[in-house]
């Protein structure tokens, strides 16, 4: 079975699966996460943070468009809000 390296591009197209999923509403946000969940050890910090700053900008724009009676704007996937947690605490490490 071919392996696929884990190395700059690889890492590029993740944070591109993460942005596509981040503002959708359907079966590829559980399948992202899950993804991502398993490759967050894996992977460069450089780009965790990368991920960790874009859900923590959509989490801030979900809780101020969902504040204005104008939009019909749902609160963010809380399973978003886990990720970020997780990709936090991989930060953290040394």
């Amino acid at each position: 079975m071919y392996q696929v390296p884990i190395d700059d591009d690889f890492q590029q197209m993740m944070v591109s699966a993460l942005r596509y999923a981040l503002v959708r509403h359907s079966y590829i946000v559980g399948l992202t996460i899950e993804y991502l969940e398993w490759k967050i050890p894996l992977m460069d910090k450089k780009y965790l943070a990368i991920m960790s700053r874009d859900i923590d900008e959509e989490i801030k724009l979900s809780d101020r468009l969902s504040k204005d009676p104008k939009s019909n704007w749902t609160n963010i996937d809380k399973r978003w809000v886990r990720l970020k947690e997780k990709i936090d605490e991989r930060l953290k490490e040394a």
